[in-house]
Order: structure tokens, then sequence, then C-alpha cells
């Protein structure tokens, strides 16, 4: 994914979130998501994509290797109907939410890979800032587009960030325990 709109680390610089491999951690193999501006790596997780979901069990920033969470982030929970919820704790905006997402309706989503027929998660959480978190997934291939929108106390936009899927992925073959 790229943002395609918002403040960008530099700006006309793209940021873009790709799989780059499965890497074992604690013994289960996990898809690496690497996410660059340019040439940088400012984020990597160790995601896992199940009957559960997609849950994120480690995450680093810059070329750090990724750290265990002391919690699971579960980034989408399955399985996936209007009307499901599900509560994670997450760092978005570099602000620690504890986030309640609500599946609001499946609808279709035009980002620059295509219509795709998608999930709509939303959250809105409120504590010093206001941050609202639209997250756009459809089942096999992943996020494609997520809208992050973040305010301050008196509802003055601070940033909006919208990431969405620039072309189809390249799927990796499903990980198998060793």
């Amino acid at each position: 994914m790229e943002e395609a709109d918002g403040a960008a680390p530099r700006e006309g610089q793209a940021i873009r979130a790709q799989i780059t491999g499965v890497e074992q951690f604690e013994g289960r193999p996990l898809l690496k998501v690497e996410t660059t501006s340019g040439a940088t790596v400012s984020k990597t997780e160790l995601i896992e994509v199940s009957d559960s979901g997609v849950i994120c069990y480690a995450r680093s920033s810059g070329k750090e290797a990724p750290a265990k969470l002391d919690t699971p982030e579960t980034i989408v929970s399955a399985p996936l109907k209007v009307g499901a919820t599900w509560e994670t704790d997450a760092v978005v905006a570099d602000v620690g939410l504890h986030q309640h997402f609500t599946v609001e309706a499946e609808e279709n989503v035009y980002v620059p890979a295509g219509k795709f027929r998608a999930f709509r998660c939303e959250s809105r959480e409120s504590t010093l800032v206001s941050v609202a978190v639209t997250r756009w997934f459809t089942p096999g291939v992943g996020v494609v587009k997520e809208v992050i929108t973040t305010r301050g106390p008196g509802g003055t936009l601070l940033q909006r960030r919208t990431l969405e899927l620039q072309k189809q992925p390249e799927l990796l073959p499903t990980p198998t325990p060793t």
C-alpha cells in the first residue's frame, strides 16, 4: 500500500507496506511486513493470518529487530461479517490506544489496484486526541485501504493519512509449521 493523502515523511515520498518474507518467531512462521519510505524501513511487523484473523506478534521501528508485543495486536478479526466487533491495544499516530473495531459494512472500494469487495472496519477512540481508523479488508488480499484521522482536543485536524493498495500483491505460499 502507498500513501495517497496526508504528509509523507518527505514531501512526495510514497509509503509502501509489503510482505518481504517469512520469519520464525518464537517457534512459529510469521509473515514479515516492512513499511518503507523511499529506501528507508520505518516499521517492521511480524504477522500471522489464521482462522482467528490477522494478528501482529512483533513490531519495530526503523531497522531494529522486531520486539514481541506484550499483547498481540488484532489487525482484523475473523470471521468477518457486518456487525462483528473486536478490541485491541495499538499505537496509532504515536498514541497508545485501546481500540474497539466494528465491521460497519461490506461494500465496493476503489483504489489504484482496482475495485474490491471489502469489509469496512471502523474504530473511533478519544483520549487527549481523537483517532479514527477506517480499514477496508478484502479476504485473500488484505487491507486494501486505510484512513487514519487524528484530531486535537478542540477537534482541529492534526493529521490524515490514507494508504491505498497500488497493485495486486504477489502472494507468498502459506507458511507451514516446522
